[in-house]
């Protein structure tokens, strides 16, 4: 998937966008591995050129096979902190972020669930496969039944103070919601945060 995202580059991109993908993947390797390589030992225009190269010589119609389904990532400690979302082969392309593999199977799950006939029998004198299914029934609206209540959110905003332009943008969104909680400009105490994880839905 990511051979055929830097595809979708076309053979039209820019020096600039090149040089991200090619800082992108560098940052990633150092990450990952004890060998370093070192940015000042990248003959950079000459990689910039190979990866044109590389792009130019693919057949234009390979591109045309490209669809915009969604993308998911679910990335690890190591790479979770880069913005993969802004790499140019990506920004045009519809990209969610999920924490894990469990979480993406209860969202499966659960748009399944919902395709499934919930109507429950309550007629003592059904076999046993139908009070199997009634049973069955049950557990899928209670799987629909965990939901979060948007009202009871808490936030932390700058904790560090060192987004002052984020906070300026935010700060005021945040406190439009009456029943939300949470503090701005410092970080929450241990008691604050016991209290927004077990009281709220959302943290």
């Amino acid at each position: 998937e990511l051979y055929r995202s830097f595809l979708r580059l076309g053979i039209n991109v820019t020096d600039q966008d090149i040089e991200d993908i090619i800082y992108f993947l560098v940052d990633v390797y150092n990450k990952c591995n004890d060998q370093q390589i070192g940015y000042d030992e990248i003959d950079w225009d000459q990689l910039t050129e190979d990866f044109r190269e590389i792009l130019s010589n693919v057949n234009d119609s390979s591109f045309e096979d490209f669809d915009d389904q969604h993308i998911i990532l679910i990335l690890d400690k190591n790479v979770q902190m880069l913005p993969w979302e802004s790499l140019p082969c990506l920004r045009k392309q519809p990209v969610s972020r999920l924490p894990s593999l469990s979480f993406l199977r209860d969202r499966i799950l659960s748009i399944q669930h919902q395709n499934i006939p919930h109507n429950i029998n309550t007629n003592t004198n059904n076999n046993h496969q139908k009070n199997q299914q009634n049973k069955q029934n049950i557990e899928n609206i209670e799987f629909l039944n965990h939901v979060v209540d948007k009202n009871k959110c808490y936030y932390v905003l700058n904790p560090s103070q060192d987004l002052k332009n984020t906070q300026k943008e935010f700060e005021t969104f945040v406190k439009s919601f009456q029943n939300w909680d949470g503090v701005i400009g410092h970080s929450p105490s241990e008691q604050e945060i016991k209290n927004g994880l077990s009281n709220q839905d959302l943290y």
